[in-house]
């Protein structure tokens, strides 16, 4: 992502089977970082949707969004994540940066980002 400054970034990490508080800290550490990283746009998936849809409609508000993004930032854990993976695919065959968050530093006051294939 070296010289790239994007426009909207989309958050993306697993949502199915996390606890309510657990998820929604990881986004929202992951929109903080992600708003003061690109100084961006940043699309919190979680916000899309509800409870109300099932998976399938909740993915297609999120890949909705995902189709105006120009970046993705997947949350560590993303990988077990059938939701997180198919935003991945997508993202990968259009040719969206990619990159993964550091959670692991935020309660450091600080973190990190890298980029992923």
């Amino acid at each position: 992502m070296t010289n790239f400054v994007p426009k909207r970034v989309y958050i993306a990490g697993k949502v199915t089977g996390l606890d309510i508080k657990e998820y929604t800290k990881n986004f929202a550490d992951a929109v903080e970082f992600a708003k003061k990283y690109f100084n961006a746009e940043v699309v919190n998936p979680i916000l899309l949707g509800g409870e109300q849809y099932t998976w399938q409609e909740n993915m297609k508000f999120c890949i909705a969004e995902l189709m105006n993004c120009d970046t993705v930032v997947f949350i560590p854990g993303w990988e077990s994540s059938s939701g997180a993976n198919l935003e991945y695919k997508i993202a990968k065959a259009l040719g969206y940066n990619l990159a993964e968050f550091e959670t692991s530093l935020v309660s450091q006051g600080f973190s990190d980002i890298h980029e992923i294939d």
